[in-house]
């Protein structure tokens, strides 16, 4: 989950953020100086579109393991 720390992530309604922080299931993103919280992973799949190859990648991996898992 570290690996996506830093990276940059598309909102639909808050525009371009930056991922702060991953941890029990949640993700922090701050868009324009403000921090909003998603459930993670499950916001990638309707809301947050990741901009980076490596991280979206990544994203895809962990949004399939976790569709297995249920």
């Amino acid at each position: 989950m570290d690996e996506l720390i830093g990276k940059e992530v598309k909102h639909p309604r808050f525009g371009y953020g930056r991922i702060k922080n991953i941890k029990n299931n949640y993700i922090e993103v701050v868009f324009a100086g403000q921090s909003k919280i998603f459930q993670y992973p499950q916001a990638f799949e309707t809301y947050l579109q990741i901009q980076d190859s490596a991280g979206a990648d990544y994203v895809r991996k962990i949004l399939r393991d976790s569709k297995l898992a249920r």
